[in-house]
């Protein structure tokens, strides 16, 4: 498969299908808030050394973004739903529930249900 000459072809990585644009609009618009801030790179085990003790399946947004973008999630929708909930739940495992990170994840948790919902599949 070619190209004509001139014609300028994007990267592979940079095609998305419809099913990613919606998945990536809801993600976008959780990852945009300030209390993501914590949600968006992967725990550092060096800095929460018992963080794998408690969380046996690390999960973080800048992860789910890497596989959406990698197309890990075409036509599964809740696999794609599952990994961002993993997120809160790993927080909340490792955290205090009444600490205020916690309750961060218990709002983004609820605004990403919302979004979700508006989903259509």
């Amino acid at each position: 498969i070619g190209s004509a000459p001139g014609s300028i072809v994007p990267p592979l990585s940079s095609v998305t299908t419809p099913f990613q644009d919606k998945l990536h609009a809801v993600l976008d618009e959780i990852i945009d808030l300030d209390m993501s801030g914590p949600f968006q790179e992967a725990v550092n085990p060096e800095d929460f050394p018992d963080y794998l003790d408690y969380v046996t399946t690390p999960m973080d947004l800048s992860t789910v973004q890497s596989k959406l973008a990698a197309g890990d999630y075409e036509g599964s929708f809740d696999a794609f739903a599952e990994d961002v909930r993993l997120v809160w739940r790993n927080c909340m495992s490792y955290n205090a529930e009444n600490s205020l990170i916690s309750q961060h994840a218990q709002q983004l948790s609820q605004m990403f249900e919302g979004l979700l919902a508006k989903v259509p599949r």
